[in-house]
């Protein structure tokens, strides 16, 4: 066998070992998990929670006997209404002799429990139900609706550090900015729907979007407030 027969089986066999490799790498690379048990980052989970009570009164009255005054405010006491509680007055809108007279009622009587709940500094919605056949109930359903937050597993070191090849983040990924934002947020409500935004003002955003256009917008603020920052603090750190 020459040397030039040599070289060329050598290099047959080199080349065909490079496509093995190469072979060999794309299918690690091809390799994935199932995509529908992807992990997705973790997030704070909002639960309402009902708080009930009922108050009773008179037979066509919407008067509050002391006795019913006292377990309203013990309830109020016990539950202690927070920033981001609601409550919501349940009356019976049944009819009885008349439906505007026991409409009334039901009105009167929710009015006076929102009136006794006004120090709970908590907004009171009113809703009426009507029990059909059952005839008319002199109770009234007092709920305290509260959004609570459970916060994720975390910190969460099941997998391990080694490197992997599925493509998939780490067990603890998101753990900080999750925990965090469920123990910043003020209202747990929402994480379940946000607020609405007020009435913009069409007259002044279409006058600053003419000024954009007409390059009249006012200058930044530049190095004044830098300066201001520098003579406060010259003013007050020399003395005699």
């Amino acid at each position: 066998m020459t040397t030039k027969t040599k070289t060329q089986k050598l290099s047959r066999m080199a080349a065909a070992g490079l496509l093995l490799v190469s072979f060999g790498g794309l299918a690690a690379c091809s390799h994935s998990d199932d995509l529908s048990q992807a992990r997705v980052a973790k997030q704070p989970t909002p639960k309402l929670v009902r708080y009930n009570h009922v108050v009773s009164f008179m037979p066509g009255s919407s008067k509050l006997t002391l006795a019913e005054k006292r377990r309203l405010k013990d309830f109020v006491r016990t539950i202690v209404p927070t920033y981001g509680d609601s409550v919501v007055v349940t009356a019976d809108a049944t009819p009885g002799k008349g439906l505007k007279t026991h409409l009334g009622l039901a009105d009167r009587r929710a009015q006076v429990i929102a009136q006794s709940l006004k120090s709970a500094n908590v907004p009171v919605y009113q809703r009426d139900v009507s029990k059909g056949n059952a005839g008319a109930s002199d109770t009234v359903s007092v709920t305290l609706r509260r959004y609570t937050v459970t916060l994720p597993n975390c910190p969460d070191f099941t997998d391990d550090w080694k490197a992997v090849f599925t493509n998939q983040p780490h067990s603890n990924w998101s753990c900080a900015m999750a925990t965090n934002f469920g123990l910043m947020v003020a209202n747990p409500a929402d994480l379940v729907r946000g607020h609405d935004l007020s009435p913009g003002d069409g007259q002044r955003l279409t006058g600053a979007i003419e000024r954009y256009r007409n390059d009249e917008t006012k200058p930044l603020l530049g190095n004044a407030v830098s300066d201001v920052n520098a003579i406060e603090e010259s003013d007050s750190g020399g003395g005699n």
